[in-house]
């Protein structure tokens, strides 16, 4: 098993989960790190996971299950905000310098700054682009189009589904181990330390159109991983910046005859 690990998509707790039932999970924090450790024999490793891009893994362990988990774009960056109030009130040796210029932030004032454009969108962990300068010439979606024709390569969770999910990977079901159990690790709901966020319908405006894309993404996501695992729940489309229901077929239809545009 790659296990390509999003921030704050419930990774932590699934490589835990992925240690315990296959016995090892061989974690390298990044791409970088991973690619140092390329000699060494990774072969007879059960599970291999880390905060990867697509890019990084694509020609890596082509006979190995790929996974990916992710999660509901806004919910994601609360989470991020409120584990970096967590990190540095719990573990300030530890804290990155941004995570320490998050808590003299509020929520909407990290939306808005530089700080956050580096983990805003997480579709940009499954695009194929080496350079980030190269992605930024490239117009919005057809970054997003990318990383969706890259999920086909993957097994798609979902925090939110997370327990059919594992259920539905066969390798995680061992009989000779105890039942699957998912811990809750990394969590960042300790409320004693992490900040209550509110957020006003204008400023939710806000983050629905600047996250427009990425909660595209993750409604095609949703809807991929719902197919593989063979549930149909009902998902929420954020088109046209409206939380509205939509029709799973009329919505699958729509996808693929936009992933299959050629870009202009």
């Amino acid at each position: 098993m790659l296990f390509l690990h999003i921030p704050k998509c419930g990774g932590t707790s699934f490589t835990q989960l992925i240690t315990k039932q296959l016995g090892e999970c061989r974690y390298f924090q990044n791409g970088k790190a991973l690619e140092s450790n390329l000699r060494q024999d990774l072969e007879n490793i059960p599970a291999i996971g880390g905060h990867f891009y697509h890019f990084e893994v694509r020609e890596l362990f082509p006979g190995r299950k790929r996974v990916v988990l992710l999660r509901d774009p806004l919910q994601r960056l609360i989470s991020s905000y409120k584990y970096a109030h967590f990190a540095v009130m719990t573990e300030p040796d530890k804290a990155t310098n941004d995570q320490r210029a998050m808590t003299a932030m509020t929520f909407e004032d990290y939306f808005r700054s530089e700080n956050s454009r580096s983990e805003k969108h997480m579709a940009m962990f499954m695009l194929g682009l080496r350079s980030t300068d190269k992605a930024r010439e490239i117009e919005m979606s057809l970054l997003f189009r990318q990383a969706c024709q890259n999920l086909g390569d993957y097994k798609v969770g979902t925090v939110e589904s997370l327990d059919e999910f594992v259920k539905s990977i066969p390798e995680l079901q061992s009989e000779v181990r105890e039942p699957t159990e998912i811990p809750k690790e990394n969590v960042s709901e300790d409320r004693s330390v992490s900040p209550e966020i509110d957020l006003d319908e204008g400023f939710l405006a806000e983050c629905r159109e600047d996250l427009k894309y990425d909660f595209l993404f993750y409604d095609y996501a949703r809807f991929l991983s719902n197919d593989q695992i063979g549930s149909k729940p009902d998902v929420q489309s954020l088109e046209n910046n409206q939380n509205t229901t939509s029709d799973s077929t009329n919505f699958m239809g729509r996808m693929r005859k936009w992933l299959t545009l050629q870009p202009g």
